[in-house]
């Protein structure tokens, strides 16, 4: 890729001040944009939170037991190196996709599938065993039955 010249793009967009530059440089040349934080995020309960980094450090444990270092696993993945840091961190505004990916990567992705299995809900299948005994037909009793042969 052609380096570009800070005073040529600068000049281009006529802009004079740096930081415009950094916007329409991120903006229309790379065509990325910046996501902002979600307040769910920050809302996260501490317990939760601290799952989250107890599976980005078996991620990175995994990683390092298969002598990957962070940027062959990232290039695997088509994520930065840092978005690879996030995920072994335990940022919860990691997406699930990156770490589906870097499961994929590392050959576990078959505990990706237990994740909400339906067996192990044992909660969903308490409720679910009361609803089909409330909502479950009877039959009428066998005794006195109507003729509808003409």
């Amino acid at each position: 890729m052609a380096q570009i010249r800070l005073s040529w793009v600068l000049r281009l967009y006529g802009l004079t001040d740096r930081f415009m530059f950094h916007k329409i440089l991120t903006e229309r040349i790379n065509g990325y944009y910046m996501t902002r934080s979600t307040g769910g995020i920050k809302g996260l309960p501490t317990a939760l939170r601290q799952r989250l980094k107890v599976l980005g450090n078996n991620i990175r444990l995994a990683r390092k037991r298969r002598r990957l270092t962070m940027q062959d696993l990232a290039d695997r993945m088509f994520v930065t190196r840092k978005t690879l840091k996030r995920l072994e961190d335990g940022d919860p505004g990691t997406s699930i996709g990156v770490m589906a990916s870097a499961l994929l990567v590392l050959g576990l992705e078959d505990d990706l599938t237990r994740v909400a299995d339906p067996q192990n809900d044992t909660i969903g299948n308490a409720l679910d065993r009361d609803h089909h005994e409330r909502t479950r037909r009877t039959r009428k009793p066998a005794g006195k039955r109507v003729d509808l042969n003409f």
